[in-house]
C-alpha cells in the first residue's frame, strides 16, 4: 500500500477510494459548474492589445471566468478519480458471471438450473449498467476537457487587462488620510492649567456689589 510521508515523518494512508453511490451526483455537478462556465464566457467583453476594454467591469467578469475554469478543472480530477472504481467493480462482475455459469453445469434440476439464471440475468444487468456508467463518465470528463481548451482561448485575453487594485481596508484606529493610526483619545493629555493670575481682578459686571463695599455716601451740600 502506498502512503504519503509527512513533514513530520508520520505515514498516511492513501486517500479512500470514492463510492460508486456519489457517482451519479457528481456528474450532475459536474454538468452544472460547466454550463456555468460557459455562460460566464459568453458575458466576457472584448479587450484590445493595449488592455483597453469599453466595459468598465471587465476585470470582474475575467476573473468570475478564472473562478469556474478552476472549478471544473478540479472536478475533472475528482471524476477520474472514478475510472478506477468502475474498473474493478466490472471485474469482479466478470468472475461472478463466469462462477455462476460454471456452478450451474453442476445441477440437472430445473429448478436449481432457474435460480442460477436468474442469478446470472441479476449479474449481467449490473455489469451493463456499470458499462454505461463508466462510457458516460469518460464522455463528459472529455466533453469538460474540451470546453476548457476552449475557456481558456478566451479567459486569456483578460491577461491584457490591468490587475485589480485592492481598496485600502480601515481598521478601527486608522487615520485614513494619512494611513497611519489615529491618536488614542483615551491618553491626550489635557492642557495644563494656567498660572495664577497676579492683575487685579476685572470689575463684576453687576455693580452692586462694588458699590456696598465703599460704605454709605455722604450727601451733598
Amino acid at each position: 500500500m502506498v502512503q504519503n510521508n509527512k513533514p513530520n515523518g508520520r505515514m498516511e494512508p492513501p486517500p479512500k477510494p470514492p463510492s460508486l453511490d456519489e457517482l451519479r451526483s457528481s456528474m450532475e455537478f459536474m454538468k452544472k459548474a460547466l454550463d456555468t462556465l460557459q455562460d460566464n464566457i459568453k458575458v466576457l467583453p472584448p479587450v484590445d492589445k493595449k488592455g483597453n476594454s469599453e466595459c468598465s467591469f471587465a476585470r470582474e467578469l475575467y476573473d468570475r471566468a478564472e473562478k469556474e475554469y478552476q472549478a471544473v478543472a478540479q472536478r475533472i480530477e475528482k471524476l477520474k478519480t472514478f475510472l478506477p472504481v468502475i474498473a474493478k467493480k466490472l471485474a469482479a462482475l466478470r468472475e461472478n458471471a463466469k462462477k455462476i455459469a460454471a456452478d450451474k453445469a453442476f445441477f440437472k434440476y430445473e429448478s436449481a438450473q432457474r435460480k442460477y439464471d436468474f442469478a446470472l440475468s441479476a449479474c449481467q444487468y449490473h455489469y451493463q449498467k456499470r458499462s454505461q456508467e463508466r462510457k458516460d463518465l469518460i464522455a463528459l470528463i472529455k466533453q469538460a476537457g474540451e470546453a476548457l481548451k476552449l475557456a481558456r482561448e478566451k479567459i486569456k485575453n483578460g491577461e491584457r487587462l490591468p490587475k485589480r487594485t485592492r481598496q485600502p481596508v480601515f481598521s478601527f484606529g486608522m487615520n485614513p488620510t494619512l494611513n497611519g493610526p489615529s491618536p488614542n483619545f483615551s491618553v491626550i493629555e489635557k492642557p495644563a492649567a494656567s498660572p495664577p493670575s497676579t492683575s487685579p481682578p476685572l470689575a463684576s459686571k453687576n455693580p452692586i456689589p462694588a458699590l456696598m463695599e465703599l460704605g454709605p455716601l455722604t450727601g451733598r451740600k
